[in-house]
């Protein structure tokens, strides 16, 4: 499996919070402290699931009370790592490295899950068309 860094805002907590809570969980101190602190919304998207035999409503953040609905809310943020040099000091991921846009696509291709393989896509699109990958 290959992904992005990923995770959910907590009651309270800013998504830019949420951003930095999570690279550090997950990537570790070294690599955030080697972040610019500018952060760039890419996109926002949102995932609906249905319930059995039924029709799902929109799922919408003013909404996310009605524990009737089923869904999820993303908002893709990019950050630029200002020196690719870090210790990986967490282990939610096995590894980590740095792609250029074949190798990165080619990863994405072997992604089973149809919404996460498009978020994917539509990342890697964006870093190209900004010059931020090749």
């Amino acid at each position: 499996m290959w992904q992005l860094p990923q995770g959910g805002i907590n009651e309270g907590e800013t998504n830019i919070d949420a951003v930095f809570r999570e690279l550090n969980e997950e990537i570790g101190v070294d690599f955030v402290s080697k972040c610019s602190k500018e952060v760039e919304l890419l996109f926002e998207d949102s995932l609906e699931f249905k319930p059995k035999g039924g029709e799902a409503e929109k799922f919408s953040a003013e909404s996310a009370s009605n524990s009737n609905i089923k869904g999820k809310y993303y908002y893709v943020y990019l950050i630029n790592c200002l020196n690719p040099n870090f210790v990986l000091d967490n282990k939610e991921f096995d590894e980590c490295f740095w792609l250029e846009y074949k190798g990165a696509y080619a990863l994405i291709q072997k992604v089973y899950q149809r919404k996460k393989k498009e978020q994917l896509l539509k990342v890697l699109d964006l870093l190209k068309s900004k010059e931020y990958i090749s």
